[in-house]
């Protein structure tokens, strides 16, 4: 199901006060405001009159600018300014923020953030993230992997095992990105970036283990935040006739549409004694190959195929 996202001005704190250093300022009581841009503003920049922009940021060079104008021709600016204001402001570099803009924040209910880091960085980041959230969002059940450096999305019937593939990759020293209800974002033209649902962040539930805290028991590199999503392997217990009508060259590859986008999907069956966690490890690599322009199977026809030719003209 596509649902269009409505981050929300608590959202955007909460994901970002950590790698930003965020003190919340002023504006408290508007934390449920959306902050989804109109079509009259642009995403995130530096103080401008002339373009209006959803999450205003001050860099040091523009408190600067406004410190070293006269109070008169200060006070003008900030009134123009703030007749359109922004959904959030955010002063960076540890700047001091100027007291006409504190005040306006505190009298508009206009959230204002204070960031330790440079706005280049708050600028650059938030643009992503509302490119991301402002887009069709869909929720797939399985298991988000990255798999050598590969956005992996493990699908299947329910108790099939995707949970249990997944911590053995994680033992493999693969990365876990979202259990059981992996967020897609698209991010235009052509791309799927997948992510966890804040309250499902580092945890993986497995049967009769129940849930454990992926994080805590193989260290920070065991998690990654996002990937983009490359290719698809659904788990799939299958009959005899099943079988016998997979191709043996190419395998059982399809592709499975996803917020417009079409995705790789390697559909693997799943039968006693095999090792699924390699068959996953090296569907991923095989789809690195195939993305640089390397196919296996092509390769072994072409092989067949001068090997025939070779015969045939002694």
């Amino acid at each position: 199901m596509v649902e269009t996202s409505q981050a929300t001005v608590q959202q955007l704190f909460d994901i970002h006060q950590e790698s930003f250093g965020l003190q919340w300022i002023a504006g408290q009581v508007s934390n449920n405001t959306s902050i989804t841009p109109d079509k009259t503003k642009h995403l995130a920049g530096h103080f401008s009159l002339i373009h209006h922009f959803c999450i205003q940021v001050f860099s040091s060079g523009d408190v600067s600018y406004l410190k070293n104008l006269d109070k008169e021709e200060r006070t003008g600016i900030l009134e123009h300014f703030f007749l359109n204001p922004p959904a959030i402001i955010i002063v960076t570099d540890n700047e001091a923020i100027p007291d006409q803009i504190l005040s306006s924040c505190q009298k508009k209910n206009i959230p204002l953030f204070s960031a330790r880091v440079t706005s280049s960085i708050v600028i650059s980041e938030l643009q992503y993230y509302l490119t991301c959230t402002t887009s069709g969002t869909t929720t797939i059940h399985g298991v988000y992997m990255e798999v050598v450096g590969t956005g992996i999305l493990i699908t299947g019937d329910s108790g099939i095992g995707k949970s249990e593939l997944a911590l053995e990759l994680i033992s493999r020293g693969h990365r876990l990105i979202a259990d059981d209800a992996p967020v897609f974002y698209k991010i235009p033209p052509d791309t799927l970036n997948g992510m966890c649902p804040p309250l499902l962040q580092d945890f993986l539930e497995i049967r009769g283990l129940g849930i454990l805290n992926i994080r805590a028991m193989f260290g920070d590199n065991a998690i990654n935040k996002n990937k983009y999503l490359r290719m698809i392997i659904e788990l799939k217990t299958m009959s005899d006739d099943e079988l016998i009508n997979i191709d043996r060259l190419e395998g059982n590859i399809s592709e499975q549409e996803i917020l417009g986008i079409m995705i790789p999907k390697l559909t693997l069956p799943v039968a006693p004694g095999r090792n699924m966690a390699v068959l996953v490890e090296n569907a991923a690599r095989n789809r690195v190959l195939v993305n640089r322009g390397y196919n296996a199977s092509t390769d072994f026809q072409e092989r067949q195929h001068q090997y025939i030719e070779g015969s045939n003209n002694p």
